[in-house]
């Protein structure tokens, strides 16, 4: 056993690998065939971030509302 080995067993242990991982791999032509494929998948698509973006913004706005509501409310019992 060698440290080649143990950093090679650790890079394989990743989900996602490090950019330093997949570097070496390539410079020591270790790597899979489906290795580039795996390492491009990294990041979040755009329709889907801003799907998120639309999701939180519906919910600010659902709970500003339901605020403004309630203040309104109380403070019409108040003026009462």
């Amino acid at each position: 056993m060698n440290p080649f080995n143990v950093f090679e067993a650790i890079c394989a242990g990743f989900k996602d690998m490090p950019s330093q991982c997949t570097s070496w791999l390539k410079e020591k032509k270790l790597g899979t065939p489906h290795m580039d494929q795996v390492v491009q998948k990294k990041g979040i698509k755009r329709s889907r971030f801003i799907k998120i973006i639309l999701a939180l913004l519906c919910c600010n706005a659902a709970i500003i509302l339901f605020y403004r509501k309630r203040l309104n409310t109380e403070i019409k019992s108040e003026m009462k």
